[in-house]
């Protein structure tokens, strides 16, 4: 060997022992400099997905999307839209990841037994959730132990707290709509207090509701009560009910930061532990919150594996929770009934049972009091329907959810919301299997000089990579949803040339689009997932707003409640930012109204 080879790296190593500070850190510098020039370039010219189309600052640092998730808050999803119409169909939109968008590549990713993308599903911020685990195998096993409890069966069984829970809501908008007519009173009387409090737009003194808050109360009381066998009671309680929902839309504004920074997680799970005054000091009230639920649902779990009188009480107080559920289940091993991994199950199924839900009902609350004309059809339909026997009317009874979703109409409103509230906007990750994929897709360029479409092409994609696809753009298709944008009901039940069919199946959705030949809808709606991975809770969601929509705006109740939209524009519930869950423009006032 040369003993120059020998003795360079000697002298390297003597020049650093005797380098000053200040030397040091520009070493370190021109090493970081030369490793980052290295890495850029390699993920610009030699990586595997290095052919694809799509912005280079995207593809040489993960930096690109953290501006748009974070600094821009949540609005990446407008970029990659931008890079579609730019570059087409399949486009890199990180260093490692593709997003596909046609519709005809949905089925085959998410059908397939893919596993779940680590980076892209860390914004959940719940990682050893079901709904947050990456291996395909492993999510298989827990899903099992869940399944149960939110069967169709478990639902009709236990549903009935959704109409416990509806009678509390009704009087809060019963009380609302008292108030409000006794400020009118005395302001048309010349009472400047009272028309100092109309002037204040809020519940307390003008009667005035903002749905979306309401919504996500209600669905927190609901779920809570259905999983952990007593309802949270926000709808009751305004102040801790206001809390509540600011503590979760706090959390979701940050989700973004999970995905990016996961150890901000372990410092999350730290809060746990520490002193409220301190917690709230050092996060806000938002965290102090979301802490105490966390230490809440561990308390819980411990009191029913260890089978104290708590558990037991839990037990049977009406019907068993979600953590007797878990913890009894032979469908996963012990090592899987851990107290960090199930109070992550309880969370998730709280957030996504409650902010989705909401969102639904309340952009289906906007459009059916911003178009009378389907709120009088649904109205009618429900009518006729022949869901009320004279018994009931006698008795003051309402129908059952299992035969409200017999009316077509209703179940079209309901899944036209799906639609387009996007109750959860995040990209959906997969990884795909280890061999090469090839998929068809038209050409964003090249058209066929005989008929004017465009020219279909194959798109190889390399072994072991993530992909994604969004819900936001297959929902707001064109050549899928004529109008996309527009809430019609009506498109769930056309059957070729605009001819009503035969209805839609809740759950299922069977309704046909003539523009794709007639065609079933169900295959281009991602509201709860799609594929293999869909939502455990569907059969709860769907019970809940058949129930909810048609007793509140149907003509079963005798509330003697109608609403009317204050002050609130489309754009104030639209969706604008990727939180997870679609949330509104910054400052909007959300969906108000008042009650008559």
């Amino acid at each position: 060997m040369d003993p120059a080879t020998v003795a360079y790296p000697l002298m390297l190593l003597h020049s650093l022992r005797e380098a000053t500070l200040l030397e040091l850190s520009i070493y370190l510098v021109l090493l970081w400099i030369v490793y980052a020039i290295s890495l850029v370039t390699y993920r610009l010219y030699f990586h595997p997905l290095a052919h694809f189309p799509g912005r280079k600052f995207a593809a040489a640092t993960l930096w690109y999307e953290l501006y748009y998730d974070v600094v821009q808050p949540g609005l990446y999803y407008r970029e990659v839209s931008k890079m579609h119409d730019e570059f087409g169909p399949v486009i890199r939109i990180s260093p490692n990841e593709l997003h596909l968008n046609h519709h005809s590549l949905w089925e085959p990713i998410y059908t397939a037994k893919n596993d779940k993308y680590a980076f892209g599903i860390n914004g959940i911020g719940l990682p050893d959730a079901t709904v947050g685990t990456v291996p395909h195998e492993l999510w298989k096993k827990r899903r099992a132990a869940l399944s149960p409890f939110f069967s169709r069966r478990s639902v009709e069984k236990f549903g009935h707290v959704v109409y416990d829970n509806l009678a509390v809501f009704l009087a809060r908008l019963k009380n609302a709509k008292e108030r409000r007519a006794a400020m009118i009173k005395r302001a048309e009387r010349g009472d400047n207090e009272a028309r100092k409090a109309l002037e204040l737009e809020d519940e307390d003194n003008a009667g005035v509701l903002e749905m979306g808050a309401l919504w996500h109360q209600l669905a927190v009381d609901v779920v809570s009560e259905y999983a952990f066998t007593h309802s949270y009671g926000l709808v009751r309680d305004k102040e801790r009910g206001q809390q509540w929902v600011t503590m979760l839309r706090y959390v979701m504004a940050n989700s973004q930061m999970y995905k990016h920074f996961p150890f901000l997680l372990r410092i999350r799970d730290v809060f746990a532990i520490l002193p409220d005054r301190l917690v709230a000091h050092l996060a806000g009230e938002g965290m102090l919150m979301a802490a105490k639920l966390q230490d809440n649902m561990r308390t819980q779990i411990i009191a029913i594996r260890d089978g104290t009188a708590e558990g037991d009480e839990l037990r049977y107080k009406s019907h068993p929770t979600i953590f007797h559920e878990l913890l009894q289940s032979s469908s996963i091993p012990d090592s899987e009934k851990r107290i960090d991994r199930i109070w992550q199950d309880g969370q998730s199924v709280i957030v996504g049972g409650s902010e989705t839900v909401a969102k639904v009902l309340t952009h289906i609350t906007f459009h059916l009091l911003d178009q009378p004309r389907v709120l009088t059809r649904l109205r009618e339909e429900l009518e006729s329907g022949g869901f009320m026997t004279a018994e009931m009317k006698t008795n003051n009874q309402t129908p059952q959810w299992q035969d409200l979703e017999r009316c077509s109409y209703l179940a079209a409103v309901v899944i036209e919301g799906l639609r387009v509230s996007l109750p959860a906007v995040q990209r959906m990750n997969r990884v795909l299997p280890n061999q090469w994929r090839v998929f068809c897709v038209p050409d964003h360029i090249r058209r066929d000089p005989k008929t004017g479409q465009p020219m279909i092409r194959e798109v190889r994609i390399p072994p072991g990579t993530p992909v994604s696809m969004s819900p936001h753009l297959l929902h707001f298709d064109p050549s899928i949803f004529p109008e996309p944008h527009v809430f019609r009901p009506e498109r769930w039940l056309e059957k070729e040339a605009g001819k009503l069919g035969q209805g839609v199946d809740p759950v299922s959705v069977t309704g046909t689009n003539a523009a794709r030949g007639g065609k079933s809808l169900s295959k281009y709606l991602a509201s709860f997932g799609y594929g293999t991975r869909i939502c455990v809770g569907m059969n709860l969601a769907y019970a809940e707003l058949h129930t909810l929509v048609a007793l509140l705006f149907g003509p079963y109740t005798s509330h003697d409640l109608q609403f009317k939209l204050y002050k609130t524009q489309h754009k104030d519930i639209e969706f604008t930012h990727d939180h997870v869950v679609g949330a509104p423009r910054i400052g909007t006032k959300g969906c108000r109204v008042v009650v008559e």
